[in-house]
């Protein structure tokens, strides 16, 4: 017998489905049956929809991964493959159209999906594949889709070098040369809901706009669509991810030198709950007021540099590094990091950030360090769809100590912590 290769979209059953017919009858209450009647649609018990939503992704840059949902609301299902089409505006010169935009590096069907180590044979491309327009094909006689919400079908990585900024249109679904289809393990397609999106390439301006750039997305990230009872179908969801254990960030008080720059604090976050998967954080850190640069009025020691990468989660898991607002100022900084492959484990103590700080001209004080609760931008850590897991935030405070003896100069600062700490404990969040 002769094997089977990956076929175009365009010529007819797809792999999978040949494949799927291929399969010998089964057997059926006491009965048989074909493995495939008819390529009609087989209607599931309940709603399943496949989203690709809204993904923003930085200029000039390969290997930026999206993930790709499907959301399920009734019982399991038997799978038997997946045709998986994708285009970028309407597939560029390469495929006939006219319109250029990033290409489609890879595609992943297997990682993280109901078909990882059940796949026949692994997954499959089209022969005549072109960059903005892709078709690919896994086959299953285990998987299953189970029910839940924002489960990964896919994860495709682009290449928008090239591109410095821009908006296409990214479909799964409505080309003219294939479309997404799940299917049953007779070949027949599951009645599923596709709900195509938007790719845009967002440059780095300066300040605020940078940051609102970061929190609707960047590299990546993107605000899954939701259906539920109630809801129209296509909203979008700004809310927060639930955790399933309790999620605490906190800064540590600090005792420093005067007069001394490249003095560490740390931040701090404890999981008590399950790995996470994590997708970037935003960290945004206050110290005071902001100071008068910010048009606050209490000056402080400034904020030399903010690492979010040495010893975190995000140390080898960054797409990037991390990136600094081109508006921050000495007592007033917000940086993200990206980490698409990110996880938090569970446990308590697990560095966050460092954050290092200049005292200089500076004897003695003492100043609230505050990541939440000061103004209109907050610390965040996200997951990989861009939302905000819930989270407490402990606010901490620096204290300034003339250098004593010994045993007086630490009971000084104890106490001027403590002292520092009873005025303004729960000024973090919640």
């Amino acid at each position: 017998m002769k094997p089977f290769l990956p076929i175009p979209a365009t010529s007819g059953p797809s792999f999978v489905v040949r494949l799927l017919r291929a399969l010998p009858v089964r057997r059926k209450l006491g009965g048989l049956i074909p493995a495939v009647t008819l390529l009609a649609a087989v209607s599931c018990p309940a709603a399943v929809l496949i989203t690709v939503g809204d993904i923003s992704l930085l200029p000039g840059l390969s290997g930026q991964q999206v993930e790709i949902r499907i959301d399920h609301d009734g019982p399991p299902i038997e799978v038997g493959g997946l045709e998986f089409a994708i285009q970028v505006a309407d597939g560029g010169p390469a495929a006939g159209g006219v319109v250029s935009g990033p290409v489609v590096q890879a595609v992943d069907l297997l990682t993280g999906t109901m078909f990882e180590g059940k796949s026949f044979g692994g997954q499959f491309p089209s022969i005549d594949n072109t960059g903005q327009q892709q078709f690919w094909n896994v086959l299953s006689l285990t998987a299953e889709l189970p029910s839940g919400s924002g489960q990964r079908l896919a994860r495709v990585t682009f290449d928008t070098t090239g591109f410095a900024e821009g908006t296409w249109t990214l479909s799964l679904a409505g080309m003219p040369f294939a479309q997404t289809r799940l299917l049953d393990r007779g070949g027949n397609p599951i009645d599923v809901t596709i709900q195509n999106g938007t790719l845009a390439v967002v440059p780095e301006p300066a300040a605020c706009a940078w940051i609102g750039g970061l929190l609707l997305g960047l590299a990546g990230w993107r605000f899954r669509r939701h259906f539920k009872a109630g809801m129209a179908a296509g909203a979008v969801v700004l809310g927060t991810t639930t955790s399933p254990g309790a999620l605490l960030i906190a800064v540590e008080d600090a005792i420093l030198l005067p007069n001394l720059p490249g003095q560490e604090v740390r931040v701090w976050i404890d999981n008590t709950g399950p790995t996470l998967e994590i997708g970037g954080l935003d960290f945004a850190i206050q110290l005071a007021d902001g100071g008068p640069a910010v048009g606050g009025v209490v000056s402080g020691p400034v904020i030399q540099s903010v690492n979010l990468l040495g010893g975190t989660p995000f140390e080898v898991h960054n797409l990037g590094g991390q990136f600094a607002d081109l508006d921050n100022q000495p007592q007033r900084q917000f940086h993200s990091v990206v980490g698409t492959t990110a996880e938090l484990p569970s446990g308590t103590g697990q560095l966050l950030a460092t954050v290092v700080l200049d005292t200089t001209g500076y004897l003695e004080g003492s100043w609230t360090l505050s990541l939440a609760g000061m103004w209109a931008v907050e610390t965040k850590l996200l997951d990989r769809t861009g939302l905000p897991f819930e989270a407490d935030i402990r606010n901490g405070v620096i204290a300034v100590v003339p250098e004593h003896g010994a045993w007086a100069w630490t009971g000084a600062a104890l106490v001027l912590l403590l002292v520092h700490r009873g005025r303004v404990e729960g000024a973090g969040r919640r």
